[in-house]
């Protein structure tokens, strides 16, 4: 069943998680940390605790390592195109425009394409239609 979620993410860390989720199978770890810059300012300008506003970020690890930015980096694509090849499915690229790429892919032993994704740059369109494609295999006939 597709996870309409995708949809409204864009490329960064969430979107990389998901990735590292649905196409990868691994445990993402997310931890909502404060920022240990601020946290010394507020300390050396003597701000009881209690009145600290501390900027507060978000975190991703799997196991020990740092989430690879598979949504933002050339990379992180070769990782998903080569995970999905293992897995069958072949990576097509159509390039509309100098900013967007018309992206699917093909599972050559089941005949099947995923739905197109028209999106830039070219990782972050890739990401996204891998996932589609993924999630869209179990619908197919």
């Amino acid at each position: 069943m597709r996870d309409t979620r995708i949809d409204d993410m864009k490329p960064g860390r969430e979107l990389d998680a998901f990735v590292a989720e649905v196409v990868f199978g691994l445990e993402v770890a997310k931890q909502e940390r404060y920022s240990q810059f601020h946290y010394e300012l507020a300390k050396k300008a003597k701000i009881p605790k209690a009145q600290m506003d501390i900027p507060k970020y978000i975190s991703y690890s799997v196991g020990s390592k740092v989430l690879t930015e598979y949504s933002t980096s050339w990379e992180g694509m070769r990782l998903v195109v080569e995970e999905m090849q293992r897995r069958g499915w072949w990576l097509y690229v159509d390039q509309r425009s100098d900013k967007e790429y018309n992206v699917r892919f093909w599972h050559s032993s089941k005949g099947i394409w995923s739905e197109f994704v028209l999106a830039g740059p070219l990782p972050y369109a890739t990401i996204l239609a891998a996932i589609k494609a993924l999630q869209g295999e179990d619908t197919q006939p």
